[in-house]
């Protein structure tokens, strides 16, 4: 029997159960891994016994079950929770594969604060003991909050063999090659779970040893540390927290379970208990309408864990993939990234630590944030086109497909054999019918009208106040006259409306312009050259700026640019006759590197403010890093 490790789905969490501050959440009963997770329930703090429980279910019925946003953001949360899960080529002994977790550790403090540097960050990607997430939600005091924290459990799946028939060098003699040698190597073989000898009574007192790897028939069976899906589900009232903060206390304890393979052989699989505190309270945000500002603190309190343990040995103790997702019944919530003008200071004060927030579910409803580790924007959504998850959501399924193709016999057989997940996915990407794997080439989400001057796709010139969106959304809609008119005439952030080429002219005598994919086309344009106007200033080569990034329509990671001084590299043109500043931040350390490789951040002229333009259009001296 192999070990399912798929996700549950929404009808099977039991109802919320309303919060009692300071109630303990405990598992209803220990978690294999060969059934999805069901979430906690919480139970009276005083009650001695089970008496509690009708009162407790009428309680929760009361209350409702998460909106129906839950449910819409499911796909983009497992993406999350199992982002780097396993990389391609999917194989255990493949050096990517053994260095795992890099997404939403919360492990212990002690353990942490000992060997960690200390991060102040709202990225994901260092370890950490807590999370948290602040965010604005508009909303009477009856409604109700939901909340689900999600996480995986790492688990060690020890193959084992009878003592008595193990040779000495039974662990991947004939079933490893040289990889499989070095993989025995790493460093996280040498934990408190590698070369234990384990005794078990269905077994008689016969002593088992682990090994490195077994087959029983045509099957491969790897040791490797897999992961168990945790949820746990509160739900309260929102006059509740307005009283006061409330906490639930998370706690799920050590398990073994045994699943023998033939007389010989057998899989172990053990886990560590781990512990955590839910912190949840809400605030009145310092806006001119009422709305509350929510706070989730999320912490792993573990102690009993040496600071001297390796870091192998904090994971099996830790929250991995941490994200928690936030709903409402009776309300709504504001967006952080895009708030409405009235909330933008208010949705500046909020303090993420390790997660951040942003709407998911529904495009046409605001019921849900989804708090992850990794930044994204508003409602991210996973691909139609999408067959099934690669561990990879950054990534172009098109292309890890074909390179999961070109995989050997030998090396699918280790990736299977590594993990039921990666099972799945070589037999998925195998068996893929080719209709569904054209769709994979691309796909056109919209379209806009073409340049009958330039031959190319019409830009629409950036508009300030937040009109891009409406601006974008209505032509791609073909609606409004206004927009249609203003297509082929780009505007400049000082409100004047100017061509991004010399305007074709009626005159038969004149050639019209190249077309932009004639290679005369990029004759005519020069980055060096090219200027552009920003704020009444002309911006070219050579001219110093601060980045701006806009709230949205950027790349999520330019928030950390914000206030950065850089340098104008050059002023590129697109295919669609839009604007681009080429920079190289002035304080960056390889910065000279940066330059000789071409490799420069893009922002359009409406992201900068002018710090000083060009003298002689040279690029200057870059300053040396801090």
């Amino acid at each position: 029997m192999t070990a399912d490790l798929g996700t549950g789905t929404e009808e099977a969490s039991p109802v919320a159960v309303p919060p009692r501050r300071d109630a303990p959440i405990t598992p209803v009963a220990p978690i294999t891994p060969v059934a999805p997770v069901a979430p906690s329930r919480a139970v009276r703090p005083d009650a001695p016994d089970a008496s509690g429980e009708a009162a407790e279910a009428s309680g929760a019925a009361e209350l409702g079950p998460p909106p129906p946003g839950f449910a819409a953001a499911r796909a983009v949360a497992d993406a999350v929770l199992y982002e780097g899960y396993l990389l391609y080529p999917y194989r255990r002994s493949s050096g990517k594969n053994r260095v795992r977790w890099q997404f939403g550790v919360l492990a212990p403090r002690p353990w942490v604060e000992a060997n960690c540097l200390p991060t102040v960050t709202m990225a994901g990607s260092s370890d950490s003991w807590q999370q948290q997430t602040e965010c604005l939600v508009e909303a009477p005091p009856s409604a109700v909050i939901h909340i689900r924290l999600r996480f995986l459990h790492l688990q060690h799946r020890s193959v084992q063999r009878r003592n008595e028939r193990a040779r000495p060098a039974e662990a991947g003699s004939s079933e490893a090659g040289s990889s499989e040698a070095e993989f025995r190597e790493a460093e996280f073989r040498d934990t408190e779970f590698r070369k234990t000898e384990l005794r078990d009574t269905e077994f008689g007192d016969t002593e088992f040893v682990e090994v490195d790897a077994a087959s029983i028939g045509d099957h491969r069976y790897l040791t490797f540390d897999e992961a168990v899906e945790r949820e746990i589900d509160i739900a309260v009232e929102l006059s509740e927290l307005i009283s006061g903060p409330c906490q639930r206390q998370v706690f799920f304890p050590a398990t073994e379970s045994v699943e023998p393979l033939g007389d010989d052989t057998r899989i172990v699989r053990t886990q560590q208990p781990v512990s955590a505190v839910m912190s949840l309270s809400a605030g009145a945000a310092t806006t001119p309408f009422p709305a509350w500002r929510l706070c989730l603190v999320t912490e792993n309190t573990v102690t009993d864990l040496a600071t001297l343990a390796s870091r192998q040995e904090a994971l099996h103790r830790a929250l991995l993939a941490t994200h928690s997702l936030l709903g409402v019944r009776g309300g709504r919530f504001l967006s952080v990234l895009d708030p409405p003008a009235w909330a933008a200071r208010a949705a500046e004060a909020c303090e993420n630590l390790h997660t951040f927030p942003v709407l998911a579910g529904a495009a046409d409803s605001s019921d849900v944030v989804l708090s992850a580790p990794i930044i994204l924007y508003d409602r991210p959504a996973v691909a139609p086109e999408s067959p099934g998850d690669l561990f990879d959501a950054t990534e172009i399924d098109e292309i890890l497909s074909l390179r999961t193709m070109t995989l050997t016999e030998e090396e699918k057989r280790e990736a299977r054999a590594t993990d039921p997940r990666a099972a799945k996915l070589i037999d998925r990407v195998d068996l893929i019918p080719d209709d569904v794997f054209a769709r994979l080439h691309g796909a056109v989400r919209s379209l806009r009208p073409a340049s009958t001057a330039t031959g190319s796709i019409a830009s629409v010139g950036v508009v300030t106040d937040g009109a891009t969106d409406n601006v974008t959304n209505d032509v791609t809609n073909n609606a409004a006259d206004d927009v249609t008119n203003d297509v082929t005439k780009p505007v400049t952030n000082a409100g004047e409306v100017t061509p991004s080429r010399p305007p074709a002219t009626t005159s038969a005598r004149e050639p019209s312009p190249p077309r932009w994919w004639d290679p005369e086309a990029d004759a005519a344009v020069s980055p060096d050259r090219e200027a552009v106007l920003v704020d009444g200033v002309r911006v070219t080569r050579g001219a110093r700026v601060r980045l701006r990034p806009r709230d949205r329509g950027s790349d999520a990671q330019d928030m950390f640019l914000d206030g950065r001084e850089a340098v104008v590299e050059g002023v590129f043109l697109d295919v669609d006759d839009a604007r681009h500043l080429a920079v190289i931040l002035v304080d960056d350390p390889g910065a000279d590197l940066h330059r000789w490789y071409g490799r420069h951040y893009y922002f359009a002229p409406d992201e900068v403010e002018v710090v000083s333009p060009a003298d002689d259009g040279a690029a200057p001296a870059v300053e040396p890093g801090r």
